[in-house]
């Protein structure tokens, strides 16, 4: 009877013990900042968004919570480099996010909700925090302008001239100077025609495509979503088998702050992600090559054999371009990438305008000029071309063409060309 007794006044204790725990009051939190690695799960419009941190500050039931992201440079180990790099935040167009919010204590932790609106759009958010975990939601977030329309776009064909040269491509090149003496030169045809060449391997590297028919053949659909997500529809070999695959909503996202502009916003850390899955296939994390050919099918047509310029394309020299090419971007990462668009008879142009696109191609050039086998690969084929081969008879000579194309340059833009998704 006596240990019955006992018995029931443990229990009793032991149940009272965690119903005081379940229900007792939620406890200030010392200020933290949660990311991934330490309790937090952030979720955009239901769908899970990394590569964020938020820091939550409180003062008894007020909070101060701050929200940012930034990219450790040392993951891209191919590229040699290290820092903090600022990237976007959790609503397209501002890097960082402050709400100070009232906090309600509900079964041990502390809530709160609310409404607010950037420049760009507006939106819900809500959330739950203890100690070691935060939930954060972001929801009905809407661009309150969205100017390209319709939503949903594919690459331009290819297609050639009844004579010579091509009456629409998916990448081109709008490319205008001041005239030398004497002579008639249009760069545009002849740079346009490089997104043609066979470049890019492909079939286990026994056949080789060009930019334009690897992007047309990849590249299904892209749609800019009203929450400023882009998604991109394409053809995934990571399995083997060629299949239609989606990206992730949250790695790409867009703004357009003034008509003619759109600025693009990338989580780095969901560019690596999609570049590892599709270019691994099932080779081990360890021995993942970031320069493989994962992301063109075997079946995409070729151009026939290889082009002398693909030797040029070697993967340290891919590594330097890649690199330097950091140092144009790097900057506008955070606050977004500023990028031009057209929209005339039913085609969407999406270009980089002249300031950048120049400062691309004179970092591209002057990498591959630190390459003599790039040079001399790059000269040989120029030389072949009827316009171009006075100019290119030597290193001397091209250096003061290339001199005078940039001094005189009026217009350069790259750009990728859609007609609407049927």
């Amino acid at each position: 009877m006596k240990k019955n007794i006992l018995y029931f006044l443990l229990g009793t204790m032991l149940l009272t013990g965690c119903s005081d725990d379940e229900n007792s009051p939620a406890s200030v939190i010392p200020e933290k900042t949660f990311s991934a690695s330490s309790g937090l799960s952030l979720y955009y419009n239901g769908v899970e968004m990394p590569g964020k941190s938020v820091t939550f500050s409180q003062e008894g039931d007020e909070a101060k919570i701050s929200t940012f992201s930034s990219f450790d440079l040392k993951q891209l180990t191919f590229l040699n480099t290290d820092g903090e790099l600022p990237c976007p935040g959790i609503i397209p167009g501002s890097p960082t996010t402050v709400w100070n919010v009232k906090l309600s204590d509900k079964d041990g932790k502390w809530i709160f909700s609310g409404k607010d609106q950037n420049e760009y759009c507006t939106y819900s958010y809500s959330g739950t925090v203890t100690k070691g975990e935060m939930i954060l939601n972001i929801s009905d977030v809407l661009l309150k302008n969205n100017a390209i329309s319709p939503t949903a776009w594919k690459p331009a064909p290819i297609s050639k001239e009844e004579h010579e040269g091509y009456s629409s491509l998916p990448i081109y090149v709008d490319w205008e100077i001041d005239p030398l003496p004497g002579v008639d030169l249009d760069l545009s045809p002849i740079l346009s025609s490089i997104t043609t060449l066979p470049l890019i391997p492909v079939a286990n590297n026994t056949a080789y495509t060009s930019l334009s028919e690897a992007l047309e053949e990849v590249l299904k659909a892209v749609s800019f979503r009203q929450d400023g997500n882009i998604l991109l529809t394409y053809i995934s070999t990571s399995t083997g088998a060629a299949q239609i695959a989606q990206t992730q909503p949250n790695g790409l996202q867009f703004t357009t702050p003034e008509p003619g502009i759109l600025k693009l916003y990338i989580n780095p850390l969901s560019l690596c992600g999609f570049i590892l899955e599709n270019t691994s296939g099932s080779t081990p994390p360890e021995e993942v090559n970031l320069t493989g050919t994962g992301l063109f099918p075997t079946g995409v047509p070729t151009s026939g054999t290889e082009s002398s310029l693909a030797s040029m394309f070697s993967s340290q020299l891919a590594k330097d371009i890649a690199k330097n090419l950091l140092a144009n971007i790097l900057p506008n990462i955070a606050t977004g990438i500023p990028i031009s668009y057209s929209l005339t008879d039913n085609v969407l142009d999406i270009y980089i305008d002249t300031p950048v696109s120049l400062a691309i191609l004179k970092t591209v050039i002057d990498t591959v000029m630190q390459d003599d086998e790039a040079i001399k690969s790059l000269l040989e084929e120029l030389s072949e071309n009827e316009l171009l081969a006075p100019f290119v008879k030597d290193l001397p000579t091209f250096q003061a063409f290339i001199n005078h194309l940039f001094l005189n340059t009026t217009k350069f833009k790259i750009g990728f060309a859609f007609i609407p998704y049927q």
